[in-house]
């Protein structure tokens, strides 16, 4: 009996992680963990590895667009820390992100309000932000997030964009406060690519390693 209810509360688990809506569009999309710094590469050096594997991946067929972020949507990677509203004293934990313009349009999360990351925020001094709309309403309820400043460790950032909640953290909770910064440079040295492709997932996997061993084989990618 007791196995007969284990097994059933697993299969019930199964299947509500596969018909629950995430916030976010799972299906035909592939990625690839580069850990670079493992692999000997510096600052320096990373940026253009993963610029060349882009444009060779761009090049694959059936690819329709490539994203980077130091986080994979329901990956076991997580970055948070504590962040203060500008002109108040509590801290709050907010959970975080660096992700690359194209980010939203790839992962399918619309920004609701305000602006996504263009290509001149990709600095690693850049001082934007994009939160969620449940991060909005609960550091400014009833204002207008857009404008609002966070600090952090004496940086300040200010925000430029609403995205829409997305359960890209913890599958099945909404609510915890999220946000994104623009990703630069030096976040290259350890990034997920992310691509939108059309067609069936075997080929563009396999293409997609192909390209990284084309550049160097030694680079570890899953």
């Amino acid at each position: 009996m007791i196995l007969l209810l284990a097994a059933g509360l697993l299969l019930r688990g199964l299947y509500c992680a596969q018909t629950v809506n995430p916030g976010f569009d799972v299906n035909d999309l592939a990625g690839a963990f580069l850990n670079l710094r493992a692999q000997g590469y510096d600052e320096s050096r990373a940026p253009a590895f993963v610029q060349r594997l882009r444009e060779r991946i761009a090049g694959l067929p059936g690819v329709i667009e490539i994203a980077q972020a130091e986080c994979a949507p329901l990956s076991h990677d997580r970055s948070a820390g504590d962040f203060t509203v500008s002109g108040r004293d509590d801290k709050v934990e907010i959970e975080y992100n660096h992700v690359s313009p194209e980010y939203f349009s790839v992962v399918g999360i619309p920004i609701a309000r305000g602006r996504g990351f263009a290509q001149a925020d990709a600095r690693d001094d850049a001082s934007v932000i994009i939160v969620t709309e449940s991060t909005a309403r609960r550091l400014w309820p009833g204002e207008d997030p857009l404008g609002k400043r966070l600090l952090r460790g004496g940086h300040q950032d200010t925000v430029i964009g609403v995205a829409k909640d997305a359960q890209v953290s913890h599958l099945s909770e909404l609510s915890s406060p999220y946000l994104y910064f623009p990703a630069g440079p030096r976040d290259n040295v350890r990034t997920y690519v992310l691509v939108r492709f059309s067609g069936r997932f075997m080929p563009i996997s396999k293409a997609i390693r192909e390209a990284v061993a084309s550049l160097d084989a030694d680079v570890l990618s899953t």
